[in-house]
């Protein structure tokens, strides 16, 4: 198979296939004072029918990332940036954390969910959006060595929030896996995810 070169895909390319009134965009990122759901703003304003943690499903007809997949509503706290690409789990709240420090017993079985867009910090508001958490998308790895397809991932110990294929204690990852092959040098990996979390073993 020849070695092949990846772009992100785009959020925008991805259309709800559940029957939503009021559906928030999966492109979009949403700021607190713009939603008009209950425990996050009161009305008027914005209406949305997302609540946080609502899981809704979605296709695309990406040639690969497309099919269908599902995605998570969550938080960006004040001040927090999301990078496209990058791994988050997130907390009790519904508020997504990057993944720094999953090297130890304490973080196995955390869920894992993959950012589709790129969110800039706001030191005023929370900011909402969502996240894949089942089907085809596109991880940022370290650029270390090729990886093949159905290969195994885990949480890069060196850079936030990316796989790699290094395997190591308290770093695998359960319900994600590449789906193509990529070159050393490539960023972009596609993977197909089914609600991962966070493993307990190398």
């Amino acid at each position: 198979m020849a070695l092949t070169a990846f772009t992100m895909p785009l959020a925008s390319t991805w259309k709800f296939s559940d029957n939503i009134i009021g559906a928030a965009d999966i492109a979009a990122v949403y700021t607190a004072g713009a939603l008009g759901a209950p425990g996050i703003t009161p009305l008027p304003s914005a209406v949305i029918e997302q609540q946080l943690f609502q899981v809704v499903k979605g296709t695309s007809y990406d040639a690969t990332y497309g099919g269908t997949a599902q995605f998570i509503f969550l938080a960006i706290p004040t001040s927090s940036t999301v990078t496209q690409g990058l791994l988050y789990t997130y907390n009790g709240s519904g508020v997504v954390v990057l993944g720094t420090s999953i090297a130890t017993a304490s973080q196995s079985g955390l869920p894992l969910v993959l950012a589709l867009n790129t969110v800039a910090s706001n030191a005023n508001s929370i900011q909402y959006s969502w996240f894949l958490v089942q089907g085809r998308g596109a991880a940022l790895k370290t650029a270390t060595i090729a990886v093949q397809p159905g290969a195994p991932l885990f949480v890069s110990g060196l850079t936030a929030g990316r796989v790699r294929t290094t395997g190591s204690a308290f770093r695998s990852i359960i319900g994600v896996r590449a789906s193509n092959t990529v070159t050393a040098s490539g960023s972009v990996l596609p993977v197909i995810l089914q609600f991962p979390n966070v493993g307990s073993g190398a």
